[in-house]
């Protein structure tokens, strides 16, 4: 466990090194990176690859396994044992959708029936259809089942705790307390 962490944290340096550089990773040189975190001197393999990146005419936005093998061949990072490059083995993946055609027929189009006026009645119809959305998912929660109107919250005794879900439009500081005035609420009717 321990190893696998040290591994992790090797990694997490050489792409660290690779960012704040202003590189990126492509997916194969992640996956060098992350074989070569087993060796701890990846940290300075990477500030290798960099000085190596920053002296190439062309300068590369992402960091390539080419690259890094370069580097690694290069600067003989790798004293004890070297390490062994594996042609053309590599995980590809193949979706099965390219293997068949695409079928791709628009059955409606609901650009007339969406579009907007633009005016105040349009943009206070879009946030109430929204509102309503989003009560009808908060009522699904079993700690938000027993919600009550604002009018029902103000005829109830004082000290009685309820739930009410609402839209807050400004909120106000009064004394030690913050005082939400809320727009309108869910379990009110919109008017």
């Amino acid at each position: 466990m321990e190893e696998d962490q040290v591994i992790d944290q090797n990694l997490r340096k050489a792409i660290s090194i690779a960012f704040t550089s202003g590189y990126q990773l492509d997916r194969e040189a992640f996956a060098l990176l992350k074989e070569l975190s087993k060796d701890n001197k990846i940290e300075k393999i990477m500030e290798n690859v960099i000085v190596y990146v920053k002296n190439l005419p062309d300068k590369p936005i992402f960091l390539t396994k080419e690259i890094i093998e370069t580097t690694i061949k290069e600067s003989n990072q790798v004293e004890e044992e070297p390490f062994k490059f594996v042609e053309g083995v590599s995980r590809i993946f193949k979706p099965l959708s390219k293997e068949y055609p695409s079928e791709l027929e628009i059955l409606s189009d609901p650009t007339d029936t969406i579009r907007s006026e633009g005016n105040v009645n349009n943009f206070l119809k879009y946030f109430q259809d929204r509102f309503l959305r989003i009560r009808k998912l908060l009522l699904e929660r079993t700690d938000v089942k027993n919600t009550v109107s604002i009018n029902e919250a103000l005829r109830s005794s004082s000290n009685t705790k309820v739930k009410i879900i609402g839209m807050i439009t400004s909120i106000r500081k009064r004394g030690n307390q913050w005082i939400h005035y809320t727009g309108s609420c869910i379990n009110h009717h919109w008017h």
